[in-house]
Formats: structure tokens, C-alpha cells, sequence
């Protein structure tokens, strides 16, 4: 601190490994009582796994076979069992921020923050993709039996690849080619970025405020190597790079793709509150202007002359004469492909009013129009070509709502009507028998419902709560799809129409209560119930066309959940301790949590836009946390 200024200096950061769920699975894998309980024909069916089943691993023992001088296997060295995860991802990323804070007098406050968020890493899967055949009889991965060809394979088996010293000159007869092997899809960046704002009062009726907000982000992405199996090296018929004619690729080389994504952000927002009497307002205005750029490594490389570019026209072994020279890949001209810088501007304006009825009831209103730019995905495609009928997506709401506020009781009501224009989407499907990933630029949605809650103090203590959500949300339009294989190659346009199909992921309608008892000022417990329905499966975009179009998704059972939470608060050796403890789903109640209408990775789906087509997560089951924090 100095006068009044102050500076300080944050930095923290976690690195962390997870594995998880990737892909919803059909409703009798987990339970088949519960799928029957749907109308579901089980007869015959693979199921009955657990609600807690994960395909994504399997066990492995990575054990060596010892050979003589000759060549010929000698004895097996055994290794430890080990669980093996297909499905990993790490991440660290550490951030940084210098805070500067300038009280220049009684009425006006500066700040400005000046931030670095330096991100490493991704998430890993198999290659090539596993098939019926990749998994054993507890349907669990089959890592060993890929470990066993892996590491018996020899330079006779490499299926039609002809080795050449001049590509890989570090090949030897004694290495072992894999034929599937566990590759990690990496996800780096590097954000910087500064955010100065002011807050000035002149007197208590305004308060101003505003800044500027700047950014710089760089995300680096490619797939790579992680973990080959047994194996030496794999023969990739993915994408090399232009520089690389090389298709043997090892631990940690990249392959598939390579390329980076720049995003430059600039922004300015003012706002204004108004508070006098009964009244107050505001109003929230803000600019801002977005600027793509994309670099490929796995492209054809340009070639930059003095009186022109040709975009994407040397590959490795090329030579290009132009004026009587000669132009290579290791020509100074000769650049990693890239777009030209793409600027979308962008903005907001909110504005609000609220009066207050009496000193225990006050009403008011909200409405707000929001103009943002699309994300990086839907600019660019994987040729560093520009999307047709690039839109921001866009955001018009409107709120009304009353609010009651006394010693022993309080509510709020609040009605909302908000139209969402240009909503990008993205997922997988598998169509004409292959896997396939897709992206959709924007569709259209309304939101629109109620919320009420209630609060009511029976005695000093004990505390009642009430509160509901009803709401109707549908999609009201369609888009083109734009299909992908693995390797982010374009491969197909389809039209689709969801109009009136409701939004899926989220329960549309939720009832809620809650009974809090406190012992005394150190000490609660609390009971809470939850109603969950209308909760409609997301709609898979190929199955809304010719007569199936606007048809609604599966809506999946209405559940109820029963939590009990408590704590105590206690002070010892001079610290603050504070401990909690939760039951969640107390009756261990079975429920669906997530679904996906008509999912085209099910064996046999009949696409009947209901239970026996749908792929779902069910919820988790009684589980308790607790948690301590001590303060001193």
C-alpha cells in the first residue's frame, strides 16, 4: 500500500486428473427392471450393469517377453494389474493477476487487474475407435488383448506399409507396430488480459460506473501419441503435416490435426444507477468487437510473394517457380497457412426499474437485449474457410416480479420471456453405419415461465421454504448440419427443422420445500425436497426431417429428490471451526438425469422417439459429504 494505492500480486493453481463418462447408454444396460418398468422388451438384451457402470476402462498388465540373441522368446516378465482409463483428462491452469486499487478521493474508486491464464492440456481416447469387438465379457475394455497383439506385432505385420530408411531412420526389425493405440486430444492456451473499471458517486442519488475490458487468447490444438499399447510406433492414414511425409508416429508426435485458434476482445460498458425515495434504476449499455483468426500446421503452407499470396499451396515435396525461382516448404516465403483476421462487434443494453409499493412490498421490471459474437467454431471450418451467414447470437428478455419482505415472511415472483436467436450446437451421431461428429451454426428458442418462492419463520427456530419453476421452453426453427469424420473433414450437409420441439437438459418443472431447525445459534439441521418433471431428452437434429419434423423428444419420468443437510459451529484454541454434512438422496431414489432422443450409437434403434430409443445417465444414488473449514 502506498497513500491510496494499493497493489497485490495472486497466483494459484491445480493440477488435476479425472476419468470419466463420455457417452450416454440405453436405459436397460444399467437397470433392466427399470427399463422394463418404461416398456421396454428386455428379452434377449445386454444389461442390467449398474447405475454406476463406466465402459471407459479395463484392466492391463503390461508384462515383457524376454528373447535370446537369436530373436526367440525365452520367459515372460509379469507386471502389476492395473486399471487402465480410456477416457482421462488432465489440465493445469495456473492463473496470475497483478490488482492495482486507486481511492482517488471520497467519490471515485479505479481498479485495474492485469491477468495471464496459461492452460496445458487434454483429454485421451482410443485409435482407431473401439468397435463391439473391443470390449470383454464384463463388457469392460479389452486393454490387454490390444497389449497382446501390440507387443507381438513385428515389421511383417504392418499391413501393406513398405518401410523406407529416408522417412524413419530410426525403424529396427526388432520394434512392434500397434493397431490401436490411446491418443490425447490436446487443448492448450495462453489468455491475457486487463480490466480497468471505475465506480463514481457524486451523491446518493447516482452511482456511475464502467471500464474497458481487453483480451488476447491463443488456443494450441492437436492430437497426439499418449500411450501406444505394447507397441513402438503406428502407421497413421491420418493428416501429417506439411512439412512431414512421414505416416510412422511414436509417443508424443502429433497427428489427425494441428492448428491454433487467436481471439482478440476489446470491450467498453458504461452503467448508471438512479436510487431516490421509492424509486430506483438502471441502465447498463456495452460495445464490444471480437477478432478470429485461425493458423493450420497440417494444411498446405501458403506462399507469400511481394505482389501476392497463394493460400495453401506448397506440401512437402513441392516445388513451386514463379518468376524463375524456385519455392519449397523451407523457403523463407513459404508460411504455415493462416486466415485473415475476422471482426465481429458486438453489444448490450439493460436497463431496470423498482418501486417500492411500502416499506414490505416493492414490484419491478427488467428488459435487456444482448448481441454476442458466435464462438470460435462456428467461423471458421477445419479449411480455414469462413462459414456462409455468419450471426451473433441473441438475446432479447423481459422480467416482471414482486417481492414481500417482513420479520417473519418473505416472497418473490418473477415472470420472464426471453427469445435466444442463433444458439450453436455441436455433438456426435453415427450415420450410414460411421461415427460422425456435427455442427450446427444457430437455431432459434423462447424461454418463458414463472418462479415463485416463500419463506416463512414459524418460530425463532424453525424456518419453512417454499419455491416452484414453471417454465416452457421449445426450439422455434432449424438450421443446416454440418457433418465431420475423426479427422474434422467435412463429409456432409443435412437440413433440419426443431420448431416446438422443447428444450431438452433441464427440467422445466421444479417444486421444492424445506423444513430448517436450529438447535441453537451454533448448531442447524435441515430437510429439503425436490419435484423434478417436464424434463424433456436433448433432440438429436437427423431425426428432425420429412414427416418427423418438429416431433418432440422422449419425456423422461418426473422424480423426487429427499437431501438432509446439518452443521455445528465451534471455537477451540482460538480458531473458527465450521462443519457440514450432507445426505443427498436420502431414499436412494432411481432416476434419469440426462437423455438423448433417439441415439443413433444404440444397437438396433428403432428411432421410436421414446424410452426403448433413448441413451440416458441415470442420477447418483444416496451419497454423503461433509467438510470441515477452520478460520484463524
Amino acid at each position: 500500500k502506498y497513500k491510496n494505492h494499493s497493489l497485490s500480486f495472486t497466483s494459484f493453481g491445480a493440477p488435476q486428473e479425472h476419468g470419466h463418462r463420455s457417452y450416454k447408454k440405453a436405459i436397460s444396460l444399467y437397470d433392466m427392471d427399470y427399463a422394463a418398468s418404461l416398456g421396454i422388451d428386455t428379452s434377449g438384451v445386454d444389461g442390467d450393469y449398474g447405475l454406476r457402470y463406466n465402459e471407459h476402462w479395463g484392466d492391463l498388465n503390461r508384462y515383457i517377453v524376454n528373447f535370446d540373441e537369436n530373436g526367440s522368446p525365452i520367459d515372460t516378465t509379469f507386471a502389476e494389474n492395473k486399471v487402465v482409463n480410456e477416457k482421462m483428462n488432465y489440465y493445469h491452469k495456473p492463473q496470475l493477476s497483478l490488482n492495482h486499487l486507486w481511492a482517488v478521493n471520497k467519490k471515485m474508486v479505479i481498479s485495474n487487474v492485469l491477468y495471464a491464464s496459461l492452460g496445458n492440456g487434454g483429454g485421451t481416447g482410443v485409435t482407431p475407435s473401439l468397435v463391439s469387438g473391443s470390449f470383454n465379457s464384463s463388457r469392460q475394455i479389452d486393454f490387454q488383448s490390444m497389449y497382446d497383439r501390440n507387443s507381438g506385432n513385428t515389421r511383417e505385420s504392418l499391413l501393406g506399409f513398405i518401410y523406407d530408411p529416408s522417412i524413419d531412420p530410426s525403424y529396427s526389425n526388432t520394434e512392434h507396430k500397434s493397431t490401436q493405440f490411446l491418443r490425447a486430444s490436446i487443448n492448450n492456451h495462453r489468455w491475457f488480459g486487463l480490466l480497468s473499471t471505475y465506480n463514481y458517486q457524486p451523491n446518493k442519488e447516482y452511482t456511475f460506473s464502467g471500464g474497458i475490458d481487453l483480451r488476447h487468447y491463443t488456443g494450441e490444438h492437436y492430437r497426439e501419441v499418449y500411450d501406444l499399447l505394447g507397441g513402438d510406433y503406428y502407421v497413421a492414414n491420418e493428416n501429417v503435416a506439411a512439412r512431414d511425409s512421414s505416416a510412422v508416429i511414436r509417443k508424443g508426435d502429433k497427428f489427425a490435426y494441428h492448428n491454433d485458434g487467436l481471439v482478440k476482445w476489446v470491450g467498453l460498458f458504461q452503467q448508471m444507477e438512479y436510487n431516490t425515495g421509492n424509486w430506483s434504476a438502471f441502465v447498463n449499455v456495452s460495445f464490444s468487437s471480437t477478432g478470429y483468426k485461425r493458423i493450420d500446421y497440417f494444411r498446405p503452407m501458403d506462399l507469400v510473394l511481394s505482389d501476392t499470396t497463394m493460400v495453401q499451396a506448397l506440401s512437402f515435396g513441392d516445388t513451386i517457380i514463379n518468376n524463375g525461382n524456385e519455392y519449397t516448404v523451407d523457403s523463407p516465403e513459404a508460411r504455415h497457412t493462416e486466415t485473415k483476421w475476422k471482426w465481429i462487434p458486438g453489444y448490450t443494453l439493460k436497463t431496470g426499474v423498482n418501486y417500492n409499493l411500502n416499506e414490505f412490498n416493492n414490484v419491478f421490471m427488467n428488459i435487456g437485449y444482448l448481441e454476442k459474437a458466435p464462438k470460435f467454431r462456428n467461423i471458421f471450418d477445419f479449411d480455414n474457410r469462413l462459414f456462409a451467414n455468419i450471426r451473433n447470437e441473441e438475446v432479447a428478455a423481459i422480467e416482471f416480479g414482486h417481492s414481500y419482505k417482513s420479520n417473519k415472511f418473505s416472497s418473490n415472483l418473477n415472470l420472464y420471456h426471453t427469445q435466444w436467436r442463433n444458439k450453436p450446437q455441436s455433438g456426435s451421431a453415427v450415420v450410414g453405419g460411421e461415427p460422425i461428429m456435427y455442427n450446427i451454426n444457430g437455431i432459434d428458442a423462447l424461454h418463458k415461465g414463472i418462479e415463485f418462492d416463500v419463506s416463512i419463520k414459524v418460530t425463532e427456530k424453525t424456518s419453512l421454504e417454499f419455491l416452484s419453476s414453471i417454465g416452457d421452453w421449445r426450439w422455434t426453427s432449424g438450421d443446416t448440419i454440418r457433418s465431420y469424420d475423426d479427422n474434422n473433414q467435412l463429409i456432409g450437409l443435412d437440413y433440419f427443422d426443431a420448431s416446438g420441439v422443447h428444450v431438452g437438459d433441464a427440467a422445466q418443472l421444479q417444486l421444492g420445500s424445506s423444513l430448517r431447525y436450529q438447535f441453537d445459534k451454533n448448531a442447524y439441521i435441515k430437510l429439503k425436497a425436490m419435484h423434478f418433471g417436464n424434463h424433456y431428452a436433448d433432440f438429436n437434429p437427423f431425426d428432425l426431417q420429412g414427416e418427423d419434423v418438429g416431433r418432440d423428444s422422449w419425456k423422461t419420468p418426473a422424480y423426487s429428490l429427499i437431501d438432509l443437510h446439518g452443521g455445528y459451529r465451534f471455537r477451540y484454541a482460538g480458531m473458527h471451526f465450521d462443519f457440514k454434512i450432507n445426505v443427498l438422496n436420502v431414499l436412494n431414489t432411481i432416476y434419469i438425469s440426462d437423455a438423448l432422443n433417439n441415439d443413433s450409437y444404440i444397437a438396433g434403434n428403432q428411432f421410436n422417439f421414446d424410452a426403448s430409443s433413448a441413451s440416458v445417465f441415470f442420477g447418483m444414488g444416496r451419497r454423503v459429504t461433509s467438510s470441515l473449514k477452520i478460520s484463524f
